[in-house]
């Protein structure tokens, strides 16, 4: 969903995404963003296609994270993505995770 604050993208957690104590693993976070970046570049009007081919061309040279509390089995989340800034050669995003 895009709205004046920018684009959401809204899912829940899954049990496969839950550690034993279940609780969302931390490495899974990167996966869910992974997917609300390619939903960013469809809600931005590309095609299939050309999703495949952004990200076929991506290299993903940082990565950090802030953990800030948990998440359960079948808990939304909202993933927000936005563009930092427009490089010649890189595009700086930022993606954040809540419920």
């Amino acid at each position: 969903m895009t709205d004046a604050a920018g684009f959401w993208y809204h899912t829940r957690v899954q049990f496969d995404h839950t550690d034993a104590q279940g609780r969302v693993f931390y490495a899974r976070y990167f996966r869910l963003l992974d997917q609300a970046r390619c939903a960013y570049w469809e809600a931005l009007g590309f095609t299939a296609d050309d999703v495949r081919q952004i990200e076929n061309d991506t290299v993903i040279v940082h990565v950090e994270a802030d953990y800030l509390g948990p998440a359960a089995f079948y808990d939304p989340l909202r993933i927000a993505v936005a563009t930092a800034q427009l490089g010649r050669s890189s595009l700086p995003s930022r993606l954040s995770c809540s419920q």
